[in-house]
């Protein structure tokens, strides 16, 4: 008979893994981008970065809510390019998928965000509750329909058309 694994001592590196996580990552984006030229400081302020990373509670909680996620749509993401591929189906094909996958990064990594630090945002928002319960959505909801937001949201939207039409005929 199978029995579950126990996986509670991964627990104790999983600090470990993040600090790795992010200071590779802060590196090489610095190193790449090349915008500090000496490789020590490099080093130094992602390794700074790191701590601050592991020593800050929120942004754990935000990887570790998003990893799972994302691991499992990049599984999806290449199930379907793999039977994409078998298919024969073109490249615009491809492209595309590639495009919705970004998408759903993006809802999916600004759902998390508002699932990690709700307790953070919600006394912000407008219409907040302070009897305990935290309706994230609701209160999200309320402050979104705020004339203000409301009219920056559409005109960064009206903004963001009229750039793609002038895009589109250049």
């Amino acid at each position: 008979m199978a029995s579950a694994v126990n996986l509670e001592g991964v627990g104790i590196i999983l600090p470990i893994l993040s600090f790795l996580l992010v200071f590779i990552i802060s590196f090489v984006i610095m190193n790449k981008s090349k915008i500090i030229q000496n490789k020590v400081v490099e080093l130094l302020i992602s390794i700074i970065l790191a701590t601050i990373f592991v020593a800050s509670l929120g942004p754990r909680e935000y990887v570790t809510f998003i990893v799972p996620g994302f691991a499992i749509l990049i599984v999806l993401l290449f199930m379907i390019m793999a039977v994409s591929g078998f298919v024969g189906v073109g490249d615009k094909f491809g492209k595309n998928i590639g495009k919705g996958f970004i998408i759903i990064l993006i809802i999916f990594f600004f759902i998390a965000g508002l699932f990690v630090f709700s307790a953070h945002l919600e006394p912000y928002l407008p219409n907040a509750q302070d009897d305990g319960t935290h309706n994230v959505l609701k209160s999200f909801l309320n402050w979104i329909y705020t004339p203000k937001i409301a009219g920056a949201i559409l005109l960064i939207i009206a903004g963001l058309v009229v750039s793609w039409i002038l895009i589109k005929k250049s």
